[in-house]
């Protein structure tokens, strides 16, 4: 189990880092904060119960912008599977310790999810930051996000969000499209030709995707209604 005090520079540099709006701690029942430290924070709205986060979460009305801190060792997964994916979209940000016991297939984590995952304070006082994420929640994907140091106060991260997050994994998609020329030529071969295909390609290429190529089964572009 890891607490907050160690983590109150790092929480106070990423409010800063992201623009963070309001803060939650998530504690256990046998965790002890002293309160001056948390109130310090003046995105600090309250501490919530382990059991109680989801269900705070997904009844809020208005768009959140929350930076979540989980202190213990809960099982994420088995909170989350019944709700919506906008749990874990753009709005909240979580912070989870490394060794918490999370289920993260299970989370319906998304391309935009902001899950940040620390690592406990090494001998120089670095903290270690990986970012979780997933596309169409097929593949869960691990990656750098940054290192934050203890004695200099200061986070320091890798490129933006979506130059980091580059890779799909090879994750499959179907395009549908219809004879075009030139745009599209050979719809109906599975292997289409074309400028528009040449363009989708170059896209696919540099973002690792797979596209399986269809025509409509009623030849149609589709209507209004």
């Amino acid at each position: 189990m890891f607490g907050i005090a160690p983590l109150l520079g790092l929480v106070e540099t990423l409010i800063a880092h992201l623009h963070i709006r309001s803060t939650l701690i998530c504690l256990g029942e046998d965790q002890i904060v002293q309160p001056e430290e948390i109130l310090a924070f003046d995105t600090f709205v309250g501490f919530v119960h382990p059991h109680d986060v989801t269900t705070m979460l997904s009844s809020m009305a208005e768009p959140p912008n929350y930076l979540l801190v989980i202190c213990d060792d809960i099982i994420i997964g088995e909170q989350t599977n019944d709700l919506e994916r906008s749990l874990f979209g753009e709005g909240i940000t979580w912070l989870l310790p490394e060794k918490s016991n999370v289920d993260y297939p299970s989370m319906g984590l998304r391309l935009d999810s902001n899950v940040l995952v620390h690592s406990e304070p090494d001998s120089f006082g670095q903290i270690s930051l990986t970012e979780v994420y997933s596309v169409k929640n097929e593949t869960t994907i691990r990656g750098e996000y940054g290192t934050y140091s203890e004695n200099a106060k200061k986070l320091v991260t890798g490129p933006s969000k979506w130059n980091r997050r580059t890779n799909l994994e090879g994750v499959s998609f179907i395009n549908t499209g219809m004879q075009w020329d030139p745009l599209i030529v050979d719809s109906a071969s599975g292997n289409p030709k074309g400028l528009m295909i040449d363009m989708l390609r170059t896209v696919t290429d540099r973002v690792n995707l797979t596209l399986e190529y269809v025509e409509p089964p009623d030849r149609s572009y589709g209507s209004l209604e």
